[in-house]
């Protein structure tokens, strides 16, 4: 009845101290004969007033501006696990939301890969504009999406956020950045840009021993994962030089063919200089009907090699030092 009321009181109870305003006028009206009129009016507002002070500090009064507008933040994902044409496709359809927005209405519009970018602010003249992205694609961090738009949300409109994602995240956790904007009550839609590579090779990792001594033999385990029968070329850099995986073949690199399922690739190797040695495979298929992704067909790792034991001299004879 009352929640329409732009004044409202955080602790309504403490109104019942008005009660005590009967007492305070009854109380004046028994001195008004002893004391001339201008004094007893001013005693008697006096008193008035401080009740209405007390009262008010205690039920702590609130006043209310309702607005009739609504916010709607949006989160766009721009990964690079997203196809192309899904993400124009969904850039198409995101544009069409100020056609259907309301006078009061504001959109605002942000983009996620690694981090968060605001393209526009929630403005009632803003549109959703191209989802460029200018970050790093290969991440995604929805997290920092959500924790950037409930950041720059006003305060005097309802707000929601439209997250539209593959919700493949793999930096953060957007869950926690869902349980603030519940506590804040500020709903969350989400569309989920589904889709599927039935053909896809990945090298899931490079496994190398952390640390090795000069001399010391190794083995460097590339592990690729394939969803259907593949065929291509494996590739092993070792300090960006070639390291020939197939001696009896022409070329530095080794042709598998892949069957469906995890395929684990050992290469030994020997270290013979010391410092960091970094290696880095790939893998290029044959046909591009065999591999939808080329991003994710590549690995490194890193091993750390000791050098020998070494003397220094520091001596005023050359003839000593010798």
């Amino acid at each position: 009845m009352f929640e329409d009321f732009p004044l409202q009181f955080e602790r309504p109870l403490g109104l019942l101290l008005l009660v005590l305003l009967v007492p305070v006028v009854m109380l004046a009206r028994h001195s008004w004969r002893t004391v001339s009129p201008a004094k007893a009016w001013g005693s008697l507002t006096l008193r008035i007033l401080v009740v209405l002070l007390l009262t008010g500090a205690i039920s702590q009064p609130t006043l209310v501006k309702r607005g009739e507008g609504l916010t709607l933040m949006v989160v766009a994902d721009r990964s690079q696990s997203i196809p192309l044409p899904l993400r124009q496709r969904s850039e198409t359809w995101l544009k069409s939301i100020t056609d259907v927005k309301q006078k009061d209405d504001r959109v605002g519009t942000l983009v996620v890969g690694r981090d968060a970018q605001i393209l526009s602010p929630a403005d009632p003249a803003s549109i959703v504009p191209g989802l460029e992205y200018t970050g790093d694609a290969a991440a995604t961090n929805l997290a920092a999406g959500l924790r950037q738009a409930l950041a720059i949300l006003p305060r005097d409109t309802a707000s929601r956020i439209l997250l539209v994602s593959d919700f493949n995240e793999n930096v953060d956790n957007v869950m926690a950045e869902v349980e603030v904007a519940e506590a804040n009550g500020i709903p969350i839609d989400t569309i989920l840009l589904s889709y599927e590579h039935p053909n896809e090779v990945v090298i899931e990792s490079i496994r190398v021993q952390p640390r090795a001594r000069v001399g010391q033999t190794g083995e460097v385990r590339i592990f690729l994962r394939s969803q259907a029968p593949a065929a291509g070329t494996l590739t092993l850099l070792m300090n960006d030089a070639p390291i020939d995986l197939s001696p009896s073949d022409a070329g530095d690199g080794l042709h598998l063919t892949l069957p469906a399922g995890p395929t684990v690739i050992p290469v030994p190797i020997s270290f013979e200089e010391g410092g960091s040695q970094r290696f880095a495979a790939t893998f290029t298929p044959d046909s591009s009907a065999d591999d939808s992704i080329l991003e994710n067909n590549v690995g490194a790792g890193v091993t750390f090699v000791a050098g020998g034991g070494r003397v220094l001299i520091v001596h005023d004879s050359s003839e000593e030092s010798q």
